[in-house]
């Protein structure tokens, strides 16, 4: 289908939506997006880390995750700022995101060299997603190989499920994901996913032009009505929703009318 704009980088999470959106069906919200669990851990691998100036302090060499999929850590790869090699290992709490995307840090020269020295385990788990204990990250959905992000960390190879194993959801990881009626039918695809200024997930924005028989045609539903059944990427998602209630919804913009 022909996608609006993609949901990339679930890292700057705030996206004011200009009118009051026409949800299906109901019109509250439901999934809270935790901010160190919406982030998308392959897309992370090879971005640059700068400080208040926006000058480069180092770029991310690996991501470190829990058992949860949720961010931990990054190795950082400050070897040009010190001016000799050097990876050190930085909470993913210490580290801001600014509304354009870029990711922030207060770390000091000072601190970087006097940091410890973070050793791979084996060479082959640079550029990787890892696990706490450096090992290569996967959940019950996911092999080693789909975690890897040999690409060199532009987001092909992802490092994030839809769905952790605690139930709560990765929003970037859910562009793309088919979305079915009660009868099973698929009508649609998410093209874009809408958080609100509170942080809270407000809905997907999905074409339901085909199934609905006519031309592209996208519409907000609301993420109450959604259920995902599943875990990791083995996810199922079912709107509560009617044909007629879909044809009867506005087509979503992101422009305000005057």
């Amino acid at each position: 289908m022909n996608k609006i704009a993609k949901f990339g980088a679930a890292l700057a999470l705030v996206m004011g939506v200009a009118a009051a959106p026409a949800y299906a069906d109901s019109t509250t919200t439901a999934t809270e997006i935790q901010a160190s669990g919406a982030v998308d851990a392959g897309k992370l691998i090879g971005r640059n880390v700068v400080d208040a100036n926006g000058d480069t302090v180092g770029e991310i060499d690996s991501v470190m995750v829990g058992a949860n999929g949720k961010v931990k850590a990054v190795v950082l790869d400050v070897s040009t700022w010190l001016q000799s090699e050097k990876l050190i290992s930085l909470p993913w709490s210490d580290l801001a995101m600014t509304e354009d995307g870029a990711i922030t840090s207060t770390l000091m020269k000072e601190d970087a060299k006097a940091a410890a020295d973070y050793k791979y385990a084996a060479e082959d788990r640079r550029r990787k997603v890892l696990d706490e204990k450096g090992e290569i990250y996967a959940d019950a959905g996911t092999t080693d190989t789909e975690m890897t992000t040999a690409s060199g960390g532009d987001g092909t190879l992802l490092g994030t499920p839809i769905k952790n194993p605690d139930g709560s959801v990765n929003a970037s990881q859910l562009v793309g994901l088919d979305i079915e009626d009660g009868e099973g039918d698929n009508i649609g695809e998410v093209g874009e996913v809408v958080i609100g200024s509170n942080g809270k997930l407000e809905g997907v924005l999905v074409d339901v032009g085909g199934f609905l028989g006519m031309g592209t045609h996208h519409v907000l539903l609301n993420w109450k009505d959604i259920n995902l059944s599943g875990t990791g990427d083995d996810v199922k998602a079912v709107v509560n929703t009617t044909k007629e209630n879909l044809k009867s919804l506005p087509e979503f913009t992101t422009k305000a009318e005057n």
